[in-house]
């Protein structure tokens, strides 16, 4: 198991989930929570490419059985897929795995807000920048703000728990609005709306559970 320091698995997961293909955030995710390369299982369901391995985050050394591959089509665009599997009631998470998934789901926030930009930063309408427009850049510097302030909360000591369910309400507030930005051409294949729809899957099937619950 490595370190739990937030710092180093928090920006080294952001900055992957910001720059590489989701299928490779996952599995740099898994190993900077778990110390193995694959991808990361925390309750029944599990968002990975298959053929790769399955880690238990509660039990690294466990082996995982699916029990079903679901086959959405959603998660096809990034050559990925949901399956359910076997995970075992009470298990407790460590905190550690909170900040992986903040970090996995705060990169691809970022990411998004990255693609918008280049796209809109061409456009232009009745004569004015889209860039430019109130609502646009307002929501661009909110974005910014959140992304600025929650990388901050990973660089902390980390006896200070990140108040996980939060985070994750804010990552997904602007993942929606962040996913309106490019209009019609965000429902272009793996573009925005494709990546909001991984973020929240990613939310669903990664949020650590509370000690004891099944």
């Amino acid at each position: 198991m490595l370190d739990t320091a937030r710092f180093g698995l928090g920006e080294q997961v952001f900055s992957c989930a910001r720059e590489a293909a989701p299928d490779d955030a996952l599995r740099v995710a898994c190993e900077a929570v778990s110390g193995i390369s694959g991808n990361l299982v925390c309750g029944p369901f599990v968002v990975h490419r298959p053929g790769d391995i399955l880690v238990n985050a509660a039990a690294p050394g466990a082996s995982v059985e699916i029990l079903e591959d679901l086959q959405d089509a959603g998660l096809a665009p990034f050559g990925l897929t949901l399956s359910r599997v076997h995970f075992p009631g009470g298990q407790t998470l460590p905190p550690h795995v909170g900040t992986g998934a903040i970090a996995l789901r705060l990169g691809l926030l970022a990411q998004m807000l990255d693609r918008a930009f280049v796209h809109l930063e061409k456009r232009d309408s009745f004569g004015q920048k889209l860039l430019h427009q109130p609502l646009v850049k307002g929501q661009f510097s909110a974005s910014g703000t959140l992304l600025t302030r929650i990388r901050a909360e990973m660089a902390v000591d980390a006896a200070d728990p990140l108040d996980v369910e939060t985070l994750h309400d804010e990552i997904s507030r602007h993942t929606i609005q962040v996913g309106k930005l490019m209009g019609g051409h965000g429902f272009r294949t793996g573009s925005l709306n494709d990546l909001e729809y991984l973020s929240g899957l990613l939310c669903a099937s990664m949020t650590p559970r509370p000690a004891g619950e099944a």
